[in-house]
């Protein structure tokens, strides 16, 4: 289930991924815009989608959470 979601968000987030390839996000950038949409659109409206993976990336608030999806979904 942790797969497809992430595989969902990294699909949505495509365009973010490929310009990120070009011209690397500074961490100012990323964490206001690229971890903020991922909050936006994800997370703060699905308690069980982010319920499920703060368990998985053993991360304890919502912040750190949008990093690591962020992290998990550029590998490569």
């Amino acid at each position: 289930m942790v797969k497809s979601l992430l595989n969902k968000i990294k699909e949505e987030m495509k365009q973010e991924i490929e310009i990120n390839k070009i011209i690397q996000f500074d961490s100012f950038t990323l964490h206001f815009a690229v971890c903020m949409k991922i909050r936006n659109r994800f997370l703060w409206n699905n308690k069980e989608i982010t319920q499920i993976l703060m368990n998985y990336f053993k991360s304890d608030n919502i912040d750190c959470l949008s990093h690591a999806i962020w992290q998990e979904i550029t590998k490569n």
